[in-house]
């Protein structure tokens, strides 16, 4: 079974990674030139914007998901932020997408994070099979997406735990340094602005920091 890790743990990973999510997600980075965007992804998972879980079979990347700080330039009062969810087409099919989502959700339950946010273009029928509900549908960067939530049950807020673990907000870069600014009629919502930082891993011998063991494919 393909083991879950850290990226920054194996950061020659970075840049393939950052280009198979440049062309999964084009529409994204239509203003980001790939050499840009792998900089920028590299920086992310020193400086805390992504923190992403990765799938290996011995040194092969299979996979990943990240716990992001902030996803949608639209939405900056929202957060954190599942993302970066790709498996590679030869990896498909054994439920590995699963094993890397979960991995990311028990990672932000074990930091105290009680909710988390994502949005997708075409796979919300997916997610919501998983537990992740449809809050509102939008457009962005030319094509309808989804924005959905998914309750973790963390048990409570533990804010001294995250000071000891998080980098400042502040000094994560912008998002707009990632991604084209979406076109279209942004959202509206009352949820009130919140701040996130950066949850640091320690050693498991499952998902690192989680205690997960993953689900069975």
């Amino acid at each position: 079974m393909p083991r879950l890790d850290w990226l920054d743990r194996h950061m020659d990973h970075c840049d393939t990674l950052a280009q198979w999510l440049h062309q999964q997600f084009h529409y994204e980075f239509a203003d980001l030139p790939l050499r840009d965007w792998q900089r920028t992804f590299a920086a992310g998972q020193r400086d805390g914007q992504w923190q992403c879980l990765i799938a290996l079979d011995g040194e092969q990347l299979l996979g990943s998901a990240a716990l992001a700080i902030d996803d949608l330039p639209q939405r900056p009062e929202l957060g954190p932020w599942l993302a970066c969810v790709f498996v590679a087409p030869q990896a498909r099919g054994r439920g590995l997408a699963e094993r890397l989502i979960e991995g990311v959700c028990a990672h932000a339950r074990g930091a105290g994070i009680d909710k988390l946010f994502l949005h997708t273009h075409d796979q919300q029928a997916y997610y919501a099979r998983r537990g992740w509900i449809a809050l509102e549908q939008f457009q962005a960067w030319g094509k309808p997406h989804w924005l959905m939530s998914r309750e973790l049950g963390a048990h409570q807020w533990q804010p001294l735990q995250f000071r000891r673990w998080l980098g400042i907000w502040g000094r994560c870069a912008p998002l707009s340094r990632r991604k084209a600014a979406p076109t279209g009629t942004a959202p509206t919502s009352g949820h009130a602005p919140h701040r996130w930082e950066r949850v640091t891993h320690e050693a498991s011998d499952t998902v690192p920091g989680t205690g997960y063991a993953g689900v069975r494919d």
